[in-house]
């Protein structure tokens, strides 16, 4: 179940957005008050954020700078009644997933917040198996300062991560092995 905060200080839209999200098996924070979800995304862990544009104290481009700081793979969507082309550039530059512009319908509003959360999972698992490469093509447990065998890791390391058979040869008792 992926948690979602919502941000706007509309009530009317905060319900509309939140009620909906809800019955569809989402966990739901949702605030009037930017300053009160201000203080929330340090502490929880949000999938997904959707936040107004333009909020009395704080605007939605400083929530979106503060959940990028928090975790670089939380999803921002932004929501405006006042689409700019230049705000939406300064959005998207930011690491916004995506500008909707008020009134939206719920299904384009779903679409968009189910696309968002895959891509999220696409790059957290593409983290997960970078960080698994980086593991096991490891060279930490093999000594050797010579050329000849930093040679040999720098071929390793292109070799490594392709799905072909490599021959290596050697005089017995060299390593080969490793």
């Amino acid at each position: 179940m992926s948690r979602i905060l919502v941000v706007d200080d509309d009530v009317d839209l905060l319900n509309l957005v939140s009620i909906p999200l809800r019955s569809q098996g989402f966990e739901v924070d949702s605030f009037d008050d930017p300053l009160e979800a201000e203080g929330k995304i340090p502490h929880r862990a949000y999938d997904l954020i959707l936040t107004d544009l333009e909020m009395p104290e704080r605007n939605g481009l400083d929530l979106l700078k503060l959940a990028k700081e928090v975790d670089p793979s939380t999803c921002v969507i932004l929501l405006t009644g006042h689409a700019a082309v230049d705000t939406a550039v300064e959005a998207m530059k930011m690491g916004a997933f995506d500008y909707l512009k008020k009134p939206f319908p719920n299904k384009e509003l779903l679409a968009v917040i189910e696309k968002g959360l895959r891509q999220r999972e696409l790059e957290q698992e593409n983290r997960r198996l970078r960080s698994e490469l980086r593991e096991k093509y490891h060279f930490e447990n093999l000594v050797g300062n010579a050329a000849s065998m930093q040679k040999v890791f720098r071929m390793i390391e292109r070799a490594g991560p392709t799905d072909s058979t490599v021959l290596i040869l050697g005089e017995s008792g060299t390593g080969k092995e490793l």
